[in-house]
């Protein structure tokens, strides 16, 4: 979830998420600049491939419309 504070810190995905960084931190600190990337997207892939799918959201500007209060699925990178 995106935010700050207690409620998206408690997150089940948030902690997961966390733990798996701090799994891959030593691996990414060693890896070179060009390898670091690749270290990311495992990271990312992992959390893509979870069964049900994990997804990666994005708070939602208040200068696009609506609300602003919300939170928006970011489009996928290329490359």
């Amino acid at each position: 979830l995106c935010g700050r504070g207690g409620l998206t810190n408690h997150h089940p995905g948030n902690i997961f998420f966390r733990k798996l960084v701090r799994h891959h931190q030593e691996s990414y600190l060693l890896a070179t600049k060009r390898d670091k990337a690749g270290v990311a997207k495992g990271i990312v892939d992992k959390i893509r491939n979870l069964n049900p799918p994990g997804r990666f959201l994005k708070k939602a500007s208040s200068r696009g419309g609506g609300d602003g209060g919300g939170c928006t699925v970011p489009p996928p990178q290329i490359g």
